[in-house]
C-alpha cells in the first residue's frame, strides 16, 4: 500500500456562519463560492463604534493574526493605536495594533509610511504575497534584545563548515518529528505501513523542498506560518537571517516555519487536499492548532542551541 492510496476523507468545510476564531483579516475574495470569511471575535471598528475605552479594553485580550487578502484595491494606513484599512467602495474598519500580533498582506494592498512604522514600533513582522499568493518578502521590526542562542549562532556560521552542522540538525529534527507521529499513530492503534514510513522518509528528512505541503491554499499556509516564525524570532531576540563564512546564509526563519509546516501535515497525516478544501478551512486548521505550535517552536529552538552550544564546547 502506498501513501498516494491511503483511504480518503471528505473534505473538511466550514459552515456558512463559522467563524476562524484565532484570526482576524479581510475575506480572501475570488477564491470560490465556498469560501470561509477571515473574520473574528474581535470585529474591526468603524467610524462611529472606534474609541479610546474600546481599545483600552481590546489592549487585555491576546493578539491575533490579521489577513489582508483580496481582489480588491487596499489602502493600509495609520490612525492613532490602530491601523485604518480602507477598501474600495467600503466604509474604513480600524484594527487595534494591540489586538495583532503578525500580518499577511496580499499583492492588492497599498501601505502608508505611517501603518508600516506603527507596526515596526509595535513590533508586528509583515509578511508580503506576490500575484501567486506565494510569500515574496517580509518586514521584520528591528531587535531591541538579543539573546544567548543569538550569540551562539553567530559564532556557528563565523566558521567554513558551519553548514554540515546546521543541515545535520535539520535532517534529525525531522528525522525525530516523523519517529513521534509514528508512535502516536501506533499508540492509536492505527499504525504506519513500514513501506509508507520508509517513503516519508525519504521524501521528508533526505529530499525535503518547500513543495512538502501540496494543496490549493499551500500558498497561504506558507505565510502564515512565515509570519508565525517571524514573530517567534522577534520575541526570542533571534535573526531572521544569518550570514556566515563565504556569505553563506542560515535562513532560520525560512526554516522554521517549513519544521512547523511538516509538523502540521504529520497531523493532516499526508492527506493534504483531501482534508481541506479550501484558503479558511485551512487557517482554520492551522490556528486550532496554534497551542501545539507554540510548544513546538520552544522545543525547536532549544534543541537548536543545545546542539550549537554542544558543537561549540568540542571545538574548544
Amino acid at each position: 500500500m502506498s501513501i498516494a492510496a491511503r483511504p480518503k476523507v471528505a473534505p473538511y468545510r466550514p459552515a456558512p456562519s463559522h467563524r476562524l476564531p484565532q484570526c482576524i483579516g479581510l475575506a480572501p475574495q475570488g477564491q470560490g463560492t465556498g469560501s470561509t470569511q477571515l473574520a473574528a471575535q474581535l470585529s474591526p471598528r468603524d467610524e462611529t463604534h472606534f474609541s479610546a475605552a474600546g481599545l483600552a479594553k481590546t489592549a487585555r485580550a491576546a493578539r491575533l493574526p490579521l489577513y489582508l487578502i483580496g481582489p480588491s484595491s487596499t489602502t493600509i494606513a495609520a490612525d492613532g493605536p490602530a491601523l485604518k484599512v480602507q477598501r474600495v467602495g467600503q466604509a474604513p474598519k480600524r484594527y487595534p495594533l494591540s489586538r495583532i500580533a503578525r500580518i499577511i498582506a496580499g499583492p492588492r494592498v497599498e501601505w502608508r509610511t505611517s501603518a508600516l512604522a506603527a507596526c515596526q514600533h509595535e513590533g508586528l513582522p509583515i509578511v508580503f504575497l506576490g500575484p501567486t499568493g506565494v510569500p515574496s518578502g517580509w518586514l521584520q521590526p528591528a531587535r531591541c534584545k538579543t539573546s544567548r542562542l543569538n550569540g551562539v549562532i553567530e559564532e556557528i556560521v563565523s566558521r567554513p563548515d558551519w553548514r554540515g552542522y546546521y543541515d545535520c540538525w535539520l535532517r534529525s529534527t525531522r528525522m525525530k518529528m516523523l519517529q513521534a507521529w509514528r508512535c502516536d499513530r501506533h499508540a492509536q492503534a492505527s499504525p504506519v505501513v513500514e513501506s509508507d514510513f520508509r517513503e516519508m522518509v525519504r521524501c521528508h528528512v533526505y529530499r525535503f523542498a518547500s513543495e512538502v505541503l501540496s494543496f490549493p491554499s499551500a500558498a497561504l499556509h506558507s505565510a502564515a506560518l512565515t509570519a508565525y516564525a517571524l514573530q517567534t524570532l522577534q520575541r526570542a531576540g533571534l535573526k531572521p537571517q544569518y550570514w556566515g563564512d563565504h556569505g553563506k546564509a542560515l535562513d532560520l526563519a525560512d526554516d522554521l516555519a517549513r519544521l512547523l509546516g511538516l509538523d502540521l501535515h504529520l497531523e493532516m497525516h499526508g492527506l493534504g487536499a483531501a482534508m481541506h478544501g479550501d484558503a479558511a478551512a485551512m487557517l482554520h486548521f492551522l490556528h486550532q492548532f496554534n497551542d501545539r505550535l507554540d510548544r513546538h517552536r520552544l522545543d525547536l529552538l532549544g534543541s537548536l542551541h543545545q546542539c550549537f552550544k554542544s558543537t561549540l564546547e568540542a571545538w574548544r
